[in-house]
């Protein structure tokens, strides 16, 4: 979509691991010599632990292109399986057709396939994904694969890839066997600033433009906010890239990452253990995860003192207005007005039921909004759906959208069983293409938005239908205007 506008010839921070853009920094380099050497060498179990986004997978990836071919190499993404499961899997993964119903038929065939793999000279590895994911019980099933061995030689590696988290399964008493066994164990950590540079620059070389499309200012803003990992630096440089393109601009400064950021809303917890684990109150030596707690306390405390002052106004001010009915307090639906003259964008919110109390301070709202009184009741869930407009050129919530997303995730997060589909859609000018990748991404905007506030993925479906669905003339800016938009439905399943 924006690659001709950039000289690109593919896109350069896709989330998919290409080897093409495998780009290496000296903890990598490290990495990759000290995991080869442990296979090359027999040395059994192997290790290597990291945050998530730091690079795992393209580690990995690169590790298995790099054995010769007397390699023998299977990969189980997911370990979170029952014994017979994982045992079948693996030799799946290892070509080893039978379908076993017993351990003792796996154990068999295993020993056969491994001594087979001995006597032709090859090694045999077994790559573990996700291996936090592993339970006790089944890390000493996989222990006791390593005791096939001959002439003391062993006849596989077993190597483990897993979050940092993984560490502290090991600690556990049960597991105590394992750990002891663990020969080479390597932590993978994010890139420096030195490095976020480079990869952005590598990767961007590789996709066809050696130019710094990324000013300086950029960069500093992308280290900020990435701290170095390189799955949320490609994310916030392939928005960027996308909010350049629309903004018909050639280079991307600190002024459009900072509103990728704040249109992509991502606060979620990845990034937020992201941040804990890689920093530190300087001066202090607290860990920003203590850090945290202490304001987390002190905020609550805050919250505590604030609704006392609340209810002690609340009481003088009955006590002082025994004559004046302040409890005229109903169901109704919000609807916010179209102002086509207003530079900020208009959105509907129809069948959407907002908690607030009505007094004469705000009873130039009157002819808006009616209000719930009872804030513990479960909120229904809207009948017709919401709408999302968006200016042109622009990937901005305004204040009102931010405040309808919030509420519409309050809504869903109390209906576990509730399904959320969220449809862009834009005007027709433009490329038709363009248009479909477009309302895609406003859509998936609102759906990053809503799992920074809770809502689980499995209830989010976005969709991108381009110009196909018009509610307007395309004719008029007010048409064209109210083309662009997205549609938030939540289905009862």
């Amino acid at each position: 979509m924006y690659l001709a506008h950039y000289n690109l010839k593919e896109k350069p921070f896709q989330i998919s691991t290409d080897p093409k853009f495998l780009w290496l920094g000296e903890k990598h380099k490290e990495a990759l010599s000290i995991l080869k050497y442990g296979i090359l060498d027999n040395r059994g179990f192997l290790l290597l632990t990291g945050d998530i986004g730091t690079g795992k997978t393209t580690l990995i990836n690169s590790l298995m292109n790099s054995l010769s071919k007397n390699t023998i190499v299977a990969f189980l993404p997911d370990p979170a399986l029952e014994q017979l499961d994982f045992f079948n899997f693996v030799a799946n993964a290892f070509k080893i057709t039978t379908k076993f119903k017993t351990k003792g038929e796996f154990l068999i065939q295993f020993g056969i396939f491994l001594n087979q793999a001995y006597t032709n000279n090859n090694r045999v590895v077994l790559i573990i994904d996700e291996a936090q994911r592993v339970t006790s019980t089944m890390l000493e099933e996989i222990r006791l694969l390593s005791n096939i061995e001959k002439q003391h030689t062993k006849l596989i590696n077993i190597f483990f890839v897993g979050q940092n988290e993984f560490n502290e399964l090991l600690l556990n008493p049960a597991n105590r066997a394992l750990k002891q066994r663990i020969t080479i164990n390597y932590n993978i950590e994010s890139l420096n600033k030195k490095e976020t540079e480079e990869y952005i620059n590598f990767r961007l070389k590789v996709a066809g433009n050696s130019n710094s499309i990324f000013k300086p200012g950029a960069i500093r803003e992308i280290i900020a906010f990435s701290s170095g990992y390189p799955r949320l630096i490609n994310i916030i440089c392939d928005h960027a890239l996308l909010t350049g393109y629309v903004k018909g601009t050639k280079q991307i400064n600190a002024e459009i990452i900072q509103e990728c950021i704040k249109e992509l809303q991502i606060t979620l917890p990845e990034l937020k253990t992201v941040n804990q684990k890689t920093q530190h109150i300087k001066g202090t030596g607290v860990s920003t995860t203590e850090a945290g707690d202490r304001k987390s306390s002190k905020k609550q405390s805050n919250y505590l003192i604030i609704i006392l002052l609340i209810i002690l106004v609340i009481f003088f001010y009955k006590t002082l207005h025994k004559g004046q009915d302040i409890n005229t307090l109903e169901k109704q639906h919000l609807t916010l007005k179209d102002s086509w003259e207003n530079e900020e964008a208009p959105l509907v919110v129809e069948d959407l039921i907002k908690k607030t109390e009505y007094t004469e301070n705000n009873s130039q709202y009157a002819d808006q909004v009616k209000y719930k009184a009872d804030a513990l009741q479960v909120l229904p869930i809207p009948k017709k759906k919401s709408i999302i407009y968006f200016n042109y050129n622009s990937n901005a919530f305004s204040e009102k959208a931010i405040k309808l997303i919030e509420s519409i995730s309050e809504i869903i997060n109390q209906h576990p069983e509730a399904e959320v589909i969220i449809t862009g859609h834009t005007d027709s000018l433009g490329d038709k293409s363009y248009n479909n990748s477009l309302s895609l991404f406003r859509a998936n905007m609102v759906k990053s938005f809503m799992l920074g506030k809770g809502v689980s993925p499995s209830q989010l479906k976005a969709i991108g239908k381009g110009s196909k669905e018009p509610i307007a003339t395309n004719d008029t800016y007010a048409g064209r205007r109210a083309n662009r938009r997205v549609e938030i439905k939540i289905l009862k399943k």
